[in-house]
């Protein structure tokens, strides 16, 4: 596992990653009259915790992600349909990437990463591209997004549902959500969100709360992105069109060499 990463970081120049706990955290602050947190960055990244874990904004609306070769392939599937269902109704594009880039927001994993205390965490690596949103928010390029296939997390990744899950919840820690009740048996009032934490089988999407706190945040307002001309439609709204192709749509492999 560790030479395939050292491995991209040639490739690429630096590591990238993504991750955040989903079983471990602290208790949560409930925002207004609900249980979610406003988007935003959490934690430093260089705490001395096991496994090493910081949540970070992403710099613009456009999330890359690509899938390490130690992603199963229901795993896989279960990101994608995160990418797609969840979060590109969103004001966000999510694209699956076919190798890694510059443009790398996200790497998933998955190994045994032993009994560590969590299903699933993200991290940005220090030597990964990183800076401040408007808000003053940590963005980071090359987030690491790690599944633990440990047998003692197995009720996460059980079926469908739970690894759906997972995907996105940990796909909202590489966008800045934060949970919600921790633990949400005890912690009231309980979302019918991803975003709850220490959930198996829990819901495999996110709550009006997140898409909102999505929707509003200046990094994800839709602007048309470099190499990128507004095309308009007798009677339809300005559509996004890149001059070789469109880019949207979860599912769309990009490939680096695409985009002027």
């Amino acid at each position: 596992m560790h030479d395939r990463r050292n491995q991209s970081r040639r490739r690429i120049g630096w590591l990238v990653g993504a991750a955040v706990v989903l079983a471990l955290q602290g208790p949560s602050v409930a925002l207004g009259d609900h249980g979610g947190r406003e988007l935003g960055s959490f934690s430093t990244c260089n705490r001395p915790v096991i496994p090493p874990r910081c949540t970070s904004v992403g710099n613009n609306l456009r999330h890359y992600v690509a899938f390490d070769a130690s992603l199963t392939d229901p795993l896989r599937d279960a990101m994608r349909s995160a990418m797609e269902h969840v979060y590109e109704p969103t004001r966000l594009v999510m694209i699956e990437q076919a190798a890694l880039s510059p443009l790398t927001d996200v790497i998933a994993f998955s190994a045994d990463y032993g009994e560590n205390g969590a299903a699933g965490w993200v991290f940005c690596p220090s030597d990964a591209p990183r800076g401040r949103s408007s808000l003053g928010h940590r963005w980071c390029l090359g987030q690491e997004l790690h599944l633990n296939l440990n047998p003692r997390y197995g009720l996460f990744f059980d079926d469908d549902a739970s690894r759906r899950h997972v995907a996105c919840h940990e796909l909202g820690h590489t966008l800045g959500l934060r949970h919600w009740g921790n633990p949400p048996e005890t912690d009231p009032p309980v979302g019918e969100t991803c975003m709850q934490a220490n959930t198996p089988n829990g819901p495999t999407g996110i709550h009006q709360t997140d898409i909102d706190h999505i929707n509003a945040y200046p990094s994800y307002v839709r602007q048309p992105p470099r190499g990128v001309e507004l095309a308009q439609l007798p009677g339809s709204e300005p559509t996004a069109a890149a001059r070789t192709g469109m880019i949207t749509g979860a599912n769309q492999v990009y490939a680096p060499a695409s985009l002027a």
